[in-house]
């Protein structure tokens, strides 16, 4: 293992030519074995992504690397797993507009992965669910959420939730206000859901919305049971007395991990 350590720290700038992906490739198609060298070229893909000169490397490449980290997130080791879940996360974060053509495989993809055992794996599509929200353009995140919120299935509709929380804050008060017809009803459907976990998403979905909007938020809640509107008025008025201490959060780094 100390090997592979080391091997992490190599500068392999200089090798990050067409030849050297094609080695990256090759050892990402050894699906369920050969597991510490996987993970050790992922992670060379991480820091690849973040290179400017690599782009016409990504140009000729990323459709393959990408459909080679989907297929391992489905590998027998929850150690690879997390690692393609991270590398999927560092790409995203620097190359978003690549995954423009694959948004709604890649966001099922990433939120199914809260159904894994393990809770590495969980954490690490938290993660990636966060950068997808925080990286995508919102109208195609909003368009395959709402999909999601809609079909209502435990536990991928909680990683939904929590995922347009996070992409609510990205929004203007405008863009906000435009996007509440298409997700309000599946917030509303989801309230209704036995699990308090979703429940207390919804909740701060609409605590998102209303610092985003003010009070405009209001008219647009008629739906909501008054013993609900009553709970959401208790949240807000939370989040407001927390802003005013100096402990308001921003979108990043606050996707709460429901399997903790």
């Amino acid at each position: 293992m100390a090997a592979i350590d080391n091997e992490y720290d190599y500068d392999f700038s200089e090798d990050a030519t067409d030849d050297f992906m094609l080695q990256i490739l090759k050892e990402l198609s050894n699906h369920n074995m050969r597991y510490e060298e996987r993970k050790m070229k992922m992670h060379y893909l991480s820091r690849l992504a973040k290179d400017p000169a690599s782009k016409n490397v990504w140009d000729k490449h990323f459709r393959t690397i990408f459909f080679l980290l989907l297929e391992t997130l489905g590998d027998n080791d929850e150690s690879v797993r997390a690692r393609s879940l991270r590398t999927l996360k560092e790409i995203v974060a620097h190359q978003a507009d690549r995954f423009n053509d694959f948004a709604e495989l890649t966001i099922m993809r990433v939120l199914e992965a809260h159904k894994d055992a393990s809770k590495e794996v969980r954490r690490n599509a938290d993660l990636t669910a966060e950068a997808l929200a925080l990286y995508l353009h919102h109208s195609i995140s909003l368009r395959i959420l709402k999909a999601i919120m809609d079909a209502n299935q435990y536990p991928v509709n909680l990683a939904a939730l929590q995922m347009l929380r996070v992409v609510i804050g990205g929004l203007t008060s405008e863009e906000c206000a435009k996007s509440l017809p298409d997700i309000l009803p599946g917030i509303f459907k989801n309230f209704q859901h036995r699990e308090s976990s979703v429940r207390k998403a919804c909740v701060l979905c609409l605590v998102r919305a209303h610092a985003i909007m003010g009070d405009e938020l209001w008219s647009h809640l008629k739906p909501l049971e008054p013993s609900k509107i009553k709970l959401l008025g208790v949240y807000i008025k939370r989040e407001q007395d927390k802003s005013k201490l100096g402990g308001a959060k921003t979108a990043s780094g606050e996707f709460d991990t429901m399997n903790d």
